[in-house]
């Protein structure tokens, strides 16, 4: 785009000056991609090998890292099970195929039968659960029918736990008959297929001890962002910093599965994707009519022509929400970040690509904010990263002039905390010599899981395939029957549970408490140096901030309230109507 000055994207800013890119949300999830396959692959089909959708906006972490170390997961596995299926190879051509297929029989053995392992915490504890049941309905005497389904659960777990042995024990016995048949030494064999197997065991002791090596490099490394971006991370860093950003409206209710409809807990998703959880939001916006201060009636006191503009008001509440992050003061919020965002829908954006180019004007920017007709909807966006980036507290608010009023749309998104189980970095004792070799034999451990694994080394060179063909940014040129509005967020998919924040909660309210309130004061003084009367904003602001009603995204939970013209809640009445009642019943039973 051309014509006015452009606007200074946060890409393009020294990365040595972005503190997403060193802060424990971005090395926990690096992290996470060694610890957590499906978080990987997800990654990796998802979000990097899915060049036709935009990248989702990324708050308190940098996803480019976490991209590359997906992939450099993705590669020592694939290089570990290679290992597994050359092994026999080798051994076949040293020893002979008889060995190779010994050593494979033992290697299905082992993974069949932990297989049937897995089912015997299932088999202990459904069996104490029909011992329990037989000894209350012998103690009820009650019928045996209601015996009858934990009863079928043990029989169908030990039928799964005999088939398994079963085989596994197939797997060993039947190469050595062969052998006996074709008048071969077992004992040969079997101590060549041994050899065979220590090589696979040092195999997965490596593959477990090079995991650590990188654990250990994301934990003590200065930063965890790669020097040098290829292609398609060029790509990623410039979507997750973007300032527009393509949000899905929801699908109607006749074009979802009525089950899901049920089973949705969290109501219709919000527009603001990679934000987090939307834990408030202004319904109905606060709306101010432009009248001159001490005006008799509307018709003489309200502005034909609003007296300013809503771009001013908007770089007004730049200026007040930024001197939040200025100072050394233990008081500031250091990495509060204010920067604008454009939301279009992905229905709106299907033939106008200006919007996603690799800059904006703030000419055009301007338009955006001052036309309240366009389709798409400016955001100023103040996101505050807390615990080194583990929270993430984002308030947008939209200023819109229209029908001689100024409009207030004001949206809180939380993100709560990554996984516990990607902080291993930060345990104590989890690095170090002692590290490399728990790792190792973790890894040892798991040889037999590994094992059942291996075929899905046959989608490797689709993988690669897909790779390459994302190299190029797919969402610029429109194409049919092609939606590029991002599906998913890294950082929302692994973020835990809202009802599990505990005390989180405290700390994102805290901080959406002192934004909300700094717009508002903001807002206040904005309005009277332009000579408007702010009366009415000041008795919406109060009912905003001490309302008992909070606004959940949707949801409302109201307590101790009373609805109605002249309702009250009296808590010495019902006291009362208790105490009468349980009387009434006293007095009954006597």
């Amino acid at each position: 785009m051309s014509g006015g000055p452009t606007l200074v994207l946060d890409g393009d800013i020294d990365r040595k000056q972005r503190s997403d890119t060193t802060s424990k949300a971005t090395r926990h999830l690096c992290a996470g991609v060694y610890l957590d396959r499906r978080f990987r692959n997800m990654i990796i089909h998802r979000i990097h090998n899915d060049p036709r959708r935009r990248i989702a906006p990324s708050y308190g972490f940098d996803l480019v890292p976490v991209v590359r170390h997906a992939w450099y997961a993705w590669l020592c596995e694939s290089l570990f099970h290679t290992c597994l299926l050359l092994t026999p190879f080798l051994i076949g051509i040293t020893w002979g195929w008889l060995t190779a297929a010994l050593l494979l029989c033992i290697a299905a053995a082992l993974a069949v039968a932990s297989f049937g392992v897995q089912t015997i915490p299932a088999i202990t504890r459904l069996k104490w659960a029909a011992f329990a049941d037989q000894w209350a309905a012998e103690k009820k005497k009650e019928r045996r029918s209601q015996l009858e389904p934990p009863k079928v659960q043990l029989n169908r777990q030990i039928r799964r736990f005999k088939r398994t042995f079963g085989i596994a024990v197939a797997c060993l016995i039947i190469p050595v008959v062969v052998l006996l048949a074709n008048g071969e030494s077992v004992a040969d064999r079997l101590r060549q297929a041994a050899i065979g197997m220590l090589m696979i065991v040092l195999c997965g002791g490596a593959y477990g001890a090079i995991r650590q090596l990188a654990l250990n490099h994301i934990r003590h490394a200065t930063t965890v962002r790669p020097r040098k971006l290829r292609r398609r991370e060029k790509v990623i860093d410039g979507q997750q910093t973007h300032p527009c950003i393509i949000y899905r409206r929801p699908p109607d209710d006749k074009e979802v599965d009525p089950l899901s409809l049920l089973l949705r807990q969290d109501g219709d998703p919000s527009p603001f994707i990679g934000a987090g959880k939307l834990v408030n939001r202004w319904l109905p916006p606060m709306t101010i009519q432009l009248i001159r201060p001490g005006a008799p009636d509307l018709a003489s006191g309200e502005y034909e022509q609003a007296p300013f503009t809503a771009h001013a008001l908007v770089r007004h509440l730049r200026s007040t929400l930024e001197q939040l992050a200025t100072g050394d003061s233990a008081e500031s919020i250091p990495d509060l970040r204010v920067r604008d965002r454009i939301y279009v829908a992905e229905q709106d954006i299907s033939s106008d690509r200006r919007l996603l180019s690799s800059s904006i004007t703030d000419f055009e920017l301007r338009q955006v904010i001052n036309n309240h007709r366009t389709l798409a909807h400016h955001f100023l966006e103040a996101s505050a990263p807390i615990a080194d980036g583990e929270l993430v507290v984002t308030v947008l608010v939209r200023v819109s002039i229209k029908g001689r009023c100024l409009s207030l749309d004001v949206a809180t998104c939380a993100l709560t905390r990554t996984p516990q189980s990607f902080h291993v970095i930060d345990v104590y004792g989890e690095s170090g010599p002692a590290g490399y070799l728990r790792q190792a034999f973790r890894s040892i451990r798991q040889l037999p899981l590994e094992f059942r694994r291996v075929p899905t080394l046959a989608l490797a060179p689709w993988t690669l395939a897909r790779a390459w063909w994302s190299t190029k940014d797919r969402t610029s040129l429109p194409r049919r029957k092609r939606e590029v509005g991002p599906e998913l967020a890294a950082r929302e998919e692994k973020a835990i549970d809202w009802k599990h924040a505990q005390l989180d909660r405290t700390t994102i309210y805290d901080h959406m408490k002192i934004i909300e309130q700094r717009i508002i004061r903001s807002t206040e003084d904005f309005l009277a140096e332009h000579n408007v009367d702010t009366t009415a904003f000041q008795k919406q602001a109060t009912n905003i901030i001490n309302s008992g009603v909070l606004n959940m995204g949707g949801s409302m939970d109201i307590s101790n309230s009373a609805l109605g013209a002249g309702a009250q809640w009296v808590q010495t009445q019902i006291a009362q109507l208790s105490q009468y009642s349980s009387t009434q019943q006293e007095a009954a039973t006597a």
